[in-house]
């Protein structure tokens, strides 16, 4: 069941795929900030990911972050998938990366942890406007930690 589960992910990528890709001028500059992060503070980008996935998740997918394991899983979903769209894999490449990597960490938990990662999956937890949800609230959640008040640097006020 987890390896169906994960060939629905698919289905998330292309949704954020499209998103990422459709992005130019200050959408390139998060990309290239968010790919300099993710390859510096790996950490602290995770981080920041698991602060905003449970307010965006709907709440029929959100009841089911009930461990660590599970939350982390689902935090590590978002973040490789976000990390290999802003390195400009298709979807495709990207599921090829991803797929096996979710069932590989989704094996080695206990089988109460997978049923929650699948209810999250097929509970709207990859669904399109969660996928903006998570990018739009990952944008402020790293820009709010970067600015420092600074709002010029960013370009804040227009």
């Amino acid at each position: 069941m987890l390896r169906v589960t994960a060939a629905v992910l698919i289905i998330g990528l292309g949704g954020w795929y499209g998103y990422a890709r459709m992005s130019d001028g200050e959408e390139a500059e998060f990309t290239k900030r968010y790919l300099a992060m993710a390859s510096a503070n790996p950490d602290d980008l995770q981080r920041h990911f698991a602060a905003v996935i449970p307010n965006c998740l709907p709440q029929t997918a959100r009841v089911h972050l009930k461990t660590q394991r599970v939350k982390d899983l689902t935090t590590l979903t978002f973040m490789k998938s976000a990390t290999l769209t802003a390195e400009g894999k298709s979807p495709e490449e990207a599921s090829s990366v991803l797929i096996p990597y979710l069932i590989k960490l989704g094996e080695q938990m206990p089988e109460d942890d997978q049923q929650s990662y699948i209810a999250i999956v097929n509970n709207g937890g990859l669904q399109g406007r969660t996928l903006v949800c998570v990018v739009l609230a990952l944008k402020t959640s790293i820009y709010q930690s970067d600015v420092g008040g600074d709002a010029e640097k960013w370009q804040l006020r227009r």
